[in-house]
């Protein structure tokens, strides 16, 4: 991926405070989720291992249900990790500016190097997730909603933290050549 992040638009990202002080559609439901959101503990020790100062973007969107499902544990998780450094991006917000190059899919999580380059990203949700509303296809998009709201919020807790653990142990590998 070639989009960067100069440090002047990764600094206009959010903190996870000021993420949630702006969350406006449906504050206190997602107050709530965020308040009783599940640990992800495999992710957190695969977060620990990381170099201090490891830069990520959050890209995610107000609407989204993807976002309200995941934001509130990967926000939470990497919160608890103080030794990142960790900006949030609202797709509505930065959409004209980062759109074209990440597209409309969010919650992503986006890793960055040191000079603000995008070298890996995950999203928008557990693949075990997607082959499921993949699936559905067929269906209204109100009824793979209604299917993903009411997931077992467990079980998708299980779900994020097996595969952000996956996806950062793939990430810390060193690329070999092919």
């Amino acid at each position: 991926m070639t989009f960067c992040f100069d440090d002047k638009l990764f600094q206009r990202g959010q903190t996870w405070q000021e993420c949630l002080a702006a969350w406006q559609t449906h504050r206190l439901t997602f107050l709530d989720k965020i308040a009783n959101a599940p640990a992800l503990p495999k992710t957190s020790q695969q977060l620990a291992a990381l170099p201090e100062a490891t830069r990520f973007v959050v890209y995610y969107s107000n609407y989204k249900l993807d976002t309200w499902l995941s934001l509130p544990m990967i926000g939470k998780t990497l919160f608890a990790s103080p030794r990142l450094d960790v900006r949030y991006h609202c797709a509505e917000y930065f959409f004209p500016t980062l759109g074209q190059a990440l597209g409309r899919k969010t919650p992503l999580l986006l890793v960055l190097d040191n000079q603000g380059r995008i070298v890996d990203q995950w999203g928008p949700r557990p693949a075990s997730v997607t082959k499921a509303l993949e699936q559905m296809q067929n269906r209204a998009a109100y009824d793979r909603d209604r299917w993903l709201a009411h997931l077992d919020p467990t079980r998708f807790a299980g779900l994020l933290d097996e595969e952000l653990c996956q996806f950062f142990e793939e990430s810390a590998q060193p690329d070999t050549p092919v």
